[in-house]
């Protein structure tokens, strides 16, 4: 082999050695950082998200009341309604047909109450087309 020949095979070598070592400490650094603890953020819970406006737009203290006394019901009839369910199985079901889809079904069609709520006062309410026109001012703007 000649000296040409020998000094490229050396320097494709380097480079190949090269190229996998910055590989490897690219990944590495991916590693490293992958293990750094990052500290929880706790999830905000709906009645901190309801109750605890930002304090751009903060709530009338009639409309906090509403929404209090909502959520409060909100969280008495939750457990309610399975109670009444259990009590509105005959006392000698079996248990396997306690959660037939037909009897589940038929109970939640009977005491289905409203689906929505209405909105409270003071609620902005908006249209496509007043929403499509307050867009359109907005990117004109």
């Amino acid at each position: 082999m000649n000296t040409t020949n020998i000094i490229g095979i050396r320097i494709a070598g380097i480079t190949l050695i090269l190229i996998v070592a910055a590989f490897g400490m690219w990944k590495g650094a991916l590693f490293l950082i992958a293990q750094t603890p990052k500290a929880p953020i706790p999830a905000p819970t709906p009645e901190q998200t309801i109750l605890s406006p930002s304090p751009a737009t903060p709530l009338p203290p009639e409309l906090q009341q509403q929404i209090s006394s909502y959520t409060d019901s909100a969280k008495q009839s939750i457990g309610a309604y399975t109670k009444k369910y259990v009590e509105s199985l005959p006392a000698d079901v079996e248990k396997d047909q306690v959660l037939n889809a037909k009897s589940v079904e038929a109970f939640v069609v009977a005491n289905q109450g409203t689906l929505l709520p209405e909105l409270f006062a003071g609620t902005l309410q908006t249209t496509t087309k007043s929403g499509k026109q307050a867009i359109q001012t907005y990117l004109d703007a």
